[in-house]
């Protein structure tokens, strides 16, 4: 299910590959996978994208 949810999360982000939720989304897909280093680079490049969103401090503190 987990994985599903990630293999739809990276399809989205080739359809909208400037789209900050997605990598937000695939952010958490990956850490719930058990994948720290994929879900650390999709919430950096989430931060990349939106640096002042109000939950960026938080997203911060989970990268690792």
């Amino acid at each position: 299910e987990v994985a599903d949810a990630c293999g739809r999360g990276e399809e989205a982000k080739k359809m909208s590959p400037r789209l900050p939720a997605v990598y937000k989304f695939l952010g958490k897909c990956y850490m719930r996978a058990g994948r720290a280093r994929d879900a650390n680079d999709n919430y950096k490049q989430y931060l990349e994208l939106a640096p002042t969103a109000p939950d960026a401090p938080f997203v911060k503190s989970m990268i690792k």
